[in-house]
């Protein structure tokens, strides 16, 4: 039976294997009781989980993490008790791409709604979060008292909704939004829904009223929040599956949605295949915003080059981006892998514009003597530097599944000079 209550059994549990390698210390057994206890005594005491806590200002937010271990085994004690509790799952991204191209290769008439909540941590109404999760009886009162102070903080502090940054805060949220979840994907035009965090995508049969339907998810939505109108995206395909004649076509449309580019072909006429029979075509692509960030990485990377000359750096963070990796999964405690293939491995790599797109700016960024960074770029290499460069390749680093190995000292030097970017 799962023990809810906190104490020095169920906070040793909420040790990592990572955190031995982080906090070497830990490895003292001395050190790791007194940082039990520390969690313990805390929690017994008048304790306030918001007052341990520091935070970061991110693209003009606050991201929130604890500024003491001991009070970071608090926070995961109370958040695994209210993940316990409400039975939540996590959305997988990978799943969630795979299951929007199936259905958007249905031969069939739909409407798809590509939304998003605005300010989504920062609009969730204090007085919400005590009625839904404070008020429960199944909520023990310790792990009561330690939400109701992490909120009353926050809410003292000036600042609204939950701290963004936090297991705890996105498991919160995700409690907050499930009768929303089940109402809209009860709809009967629906076909299907999901939502990752603030992203929103429903694909409908398009017989609802447009207006209406967008008013009625409006509603549905939890006390504070609204949508953001700068990045709602609606398009119709009226009438089922057309087969074309020809090999080349435009796009019906295209959006963008969890770093991936969709674009949606009717399909190529075979006339093996009966009315009714034909699929259309669904092609993913490294999303525009994203290609952008990395060409925004390629060039900070250039940048900080210029100014501290080491090229054995500049090689690591191109290497970095080009090729693939595994980073650790702090919440999963367990490595997984990253990179230009791993996080993109559902791309159409045969009709990829994206991967070209990016080789094409990489050997740019190398050669170009126009522009004033290129230009000190090109002014501060050797040739031979510069070959060394173009031997990496976007395109190649995921076909071959490139793999490297960065150690935690290499990595916080390659991500050095991103800040976030």
């Amino acid at each position: 039976m799962y023990d809810h209550s906190f104490n020095y059994v169920t906070f040793t549990k909420e040790l990592r294997k990572s955190d031995f390698n982080k906090h070497k210390r830990l490895r003292d057994p001395i050190y790791k009781n007194g940082i039990v206890l520390n969690s313990v005594i805390s929690v017994a005491g008048d304790f306030s989980l918001y007052s341990p806590l520091t935070y970061t200002v991110i693209r003009g937010r606050n991201v929130y993490r604890t500024a003491k271990f001991h009070d970071e085994l608090i926070l995961r004690k109370t958040n695994r008790n209210i993940r316990v509790i409400s039975g939540l799952k996590s959305n997988v991204r990978d799943s969630i791409v795979a299951n929007v191209k199936n259905l958007l290769s249905e031969g069939v008439s739909y409407r798809i709604y590509r939304l998003d909540v605005k300010s989504f941590y920062e609009s969730f109404s204090k007085d919400d979060i005590f009625n839904k999760i404070i008020l429960r009886h199944d909520v023990s009162p310790a792990t009561k008292k330690i939400i109701g102070g992490l909120i009353d903080g926050h809410d003292r502090a000036g600042w609204p909704g939950v701290p963004r940054g936090l297991a705890l805060s996105a498991t919160i949220t995700e409690l907050l939004m499930k009768d929303f979840d089940k109402e809209i994907e009860s709809e009967s035009e629906v076909f299907f829904y999901s939502r990752y965090v603030d992203d929103i995508i429903l694909v409908t049969s398009g017989l609802e009223d447009e207006k209406g339907f967008i008013d009625v998810i409006k509603e549905k939505l939890p006390t504070g929040l609204i949508l953001n109108q700068k990045k709602q995206m609606i398009k119709s395909l009226s009438t089922d599956v057309s087969p074309r004649k020809a090999l080349l076509s435009q796009s019906l449309f295209s959006f963008e949605y969890l770093g991936y580019k969709f674009s949606i072909f009717e399909p190529f006429n075979n006339p093996d295949l009966k009315k009714g029979q034909h699929f259309r075509e669904v092609f993913l692509d490294i999303a525009d915003s994203k290609v952008k960030k990395i060409k925004t990485r390629i060039s900070k990377a250039l940048l900080d080059y210029v100014k501290n000359k080491d090229f054995s750096l500049l090689v690591l963070r191109f290497k970095f981006l080009t090729s693939n990796f595994s980073i650790l999964d702090v919440d999963r405690d367990r490595k997984r892998l990253a990179g230009i293939y791993y996080n993109y491995h559902r791309v159409d790599v045969d009709v990829s514009k994206a991967l070209l797109d990016l080789d094409s700016y990489l050997r740019k960024a190398v050669l170009s003597s126009s522009g004033k960074l290129f230009e000190e770029f090109f002014c501060n290499t050797t040739l031979a530097q510069r070959r060394i460069l173009l031997k990496f390749s976007f395109l190649r680093g995921y076909k071959r599944k490139v793999f490297m190995h960065f150690s935690r000292e290499n990595m916080k030097l390659i991500q050095g000079c991103w800040a976030y970017a």
